[in-house]
């Protein structure tokens, strides 16, 4: 539904969202010149980095021998850039009108993370995900890292691993909040009513 709308870059950044368990921040200031090398991605958690500090924050690695579909994704990342006026940005996209920008090290056709955002829930709505909600309860491009993290539990990682590449504190939050929910996991009830007393009057 995205590309049929011609968000081509929200289509990357979901591809990146899941392979890497990027925060939509993380996503849309990834640099194509300057996180993105010859063997891989190399990327601070900006979070991580405004909670911590530079020299304590959380830096990641993703080699594309260990992450082959990543080569694709920023292969098409850097089509897209060339479209867009040599965009230094991973995700971009071409506003209607072109904004002045407030930094200089930024360029108009980022895909800012609110715009991002919108451009998510108009796609989700266009798809039909979730209409029996409300708006606001409605998945938002977060839910893409919880895709993330749940499908790398369901391939054997545990849960202190993806807590570590999601620069969690701890395993705890990534169970609560990007583990659970996905799948439910029922508990088998071993008590039951003898038959014998259901058949009475």
């Amino acid at each position: 539904m995205a590309g049929e709308l011609g968000y081509i870059g929200l289509q990357i950044a979901m591809d990146l969202s899941l392979l890497t368990t990027m925060r939509r921040g993380d996503v849309c200031s990834l640099r194509l010149d300057e996180h993105v090398t010859e063997s891989g991605i190399d990327k601070g958690v900006d979070k991580s980095i405004n909670q911590r500090g530079e020299e304590r924050a959380t830096y990641l690695r993703w080699s594309y021998n260990q992450h082959p579909g990543l080569r694709q994704v920023i292969n098409r990342a850097r089509q897209l850039s060339l479209q867009n006026y040599r965009c230094p940005f991973a995700v971009s996209y071409q506003p209607k009108k072109r904004q002045p920008r407030a930094k200089q090290d930024e360029h108009w056709c980022r895909l800012m993370p609110a715009r991002l955002s919108n451009q998510f829930k108009e796609v989700r709505d266009a798809a039909g995900v979730r209409q029996d909600l409300p708006s606001s309860a409605r998945p938002t491009f977060h839910e893409v890292r919880a895709l993330a993290s749940h499908l790398l539990k369901k391939s054997g990682h545990s849960s202190e691993e993806i807590a570590e590449i999601c620069a969690h504190t701890d395993a705890e939050i990534t169970e609560k909040f990007y583990l659970g929910g996905h799948e439910r996991e029922y508990k088998e009830v071993g008590i039951s009513i003898d038959p014998k007393l259901l058949m009475r009057k």
